[in-house]
């Protein structure tokens, strides 16, 4: 079974880093710039 459909993004303004994908990455730092990331999930509009 896939994990939810989640969109991740750096806090930071200037680093600009986003993702979309099924992965797991709480508690994750930001692959660019190394800052703080928050995750939200993606919901399906039928």
């Amino acid at each position: 079974m896939k994990m939810p459909l989640t969109k991740h993004s750096c806090l930071n303004k200037g680093c600009g880093f986003e993702e979309t994908s099924h992965k797991i990455r709480d508690g994750w730092r930001c692959p660019k710039c190394n800052g703080p990331m928050m995750s939200k999930r993606v919901v399906k509009e039928r």
